[in-house]
């Protein structure tokens, strides 16, 4: 199939699936989004949802002797899908080669930058690389690419206005990072909270949280409400410094945009609530059916 043959309407319609398909709440608020910037959205996300999938659902659930024998090949699935996300390499013919040429077409022309994708590089190759998280610090410094990175390019989204050209224009990534750490960081560790338990069950290697904490979890040494009680402790950390940033923000956004935002902090804010008052949750109920109530709340 020749380059000529593919129309930006066509890699959007693959990118929408993949988001679609991720179901996560930043899809769900997303809906609302004005449609100048639905282009952007599901570009962006689709190539992040895409890497992340790869390394969670492919790599790291081999059993470990195909992970030593493919680990090379995982990293230079990573450096590909880098240098394609920032327009450095060129698309293929490969279906999910619709995403980097939407890329192309919508993000890259903006000037929001490379870092998230470096960023987000980096830390899908320490997951390929198995290095463990060694305590909270350690973390931080993980998340800069697993959460923050995804979270930075979401409130480019809906700070950017388009100029008549049809270019989007907004923060720099080096601006909106420090703005988008300690939310990213809180909805991140409420996302473990809540998947803590279906993690635990199925591949350790998902479990993004101190290993020695990890391995006390898995060896039963270590409480469920336990380990749920010391995230929700950090996690109440990040929302209370994170609340300036949320208001500024939501100043500085269009209406629709800032529903959208407010609609995801709500979701996570409500999940966060219903764990914290109830641990066991997170042990009984699937993570699926946790967020669809809180997305009934946040909708009310």
């Amino acid at each position: 199939m020749s380059k000529a043959s593919h129309s930006l309407a066509d890699d959007l319609s693959y990118c929408a699936s993949v988001t679609r398909g991720g179901g996560s709440n930043l899809w769900f608020v997303s809906k609302m989004l004005p449609s100048a910037k639905k282009p952007l959205f599901a570009a962006s996300y689709a190539s992040m949802r895409f890497i992340d999938d790869l390394i969670d659902d492919d790599f790291l659930t081999m059993s470990q002797k195909d992970r030593e024998e493919h680990r090379e090949a995982y990293i230079r699935h990573i450096d590909d899908w880098e240098l394609k996300s920032v327009g450095l390499r060129a698309a293929d013919n490969k279906a999910e080669d619709a995403i980097y040429r939407a890329l192309a077409e919508t993000v890259c022309l903006s000037n929001l930058g490379t870092a998230p994708w470096h960023n987000l590089a980096m830390a899908m190759k320490r997951d390929v690389n198995e290095e463990p998280i060694q305590d909270w610090d350690d973390f931080d410094r993980y998340s800069v690419g697993a959460t923050v990175s995804p979270a930075v390019v979401y409130l480019y989204i809906l700070l950017a206005n388009q100029k008549p050209d049809g270019v989007f224009h907004g923060p720099s990534s080096e601006q909106l990072y420090p703005m988008a750490q300690d939310m990213a960081i809180f909805c991140y560790l409420v996302h473990i909270m809540r998947d803590i338990a279906k993690d635990a069950a199925g591949c350790a290697q998902l479990l993004t949280i101190p290993y020695s904490l990890r391995d006390q979890l898995l060896a039963g040494s270590l409480p469920g409400n336990s380990l749920i009680a010391e995230i929700a402790e950090k996690a109440e950390r990040h929302r209370r410094k994170m609340a300036p940033y949320v208001s500024h923000l939501s100043d500085e956004m269009p209406w629709a945009e800032r529903k959208c935002f407010k609609a995801l902090l709500a979701i996570y804010g409500k999940l966060f609530s219903n764990i914290c008052r109830d641990p066991s949750c997170v042990f009984q109920e699937d993570p699926n059916e946790l967020d669809v109530m809180c997305r009934e709340k946040a909708e009310a």
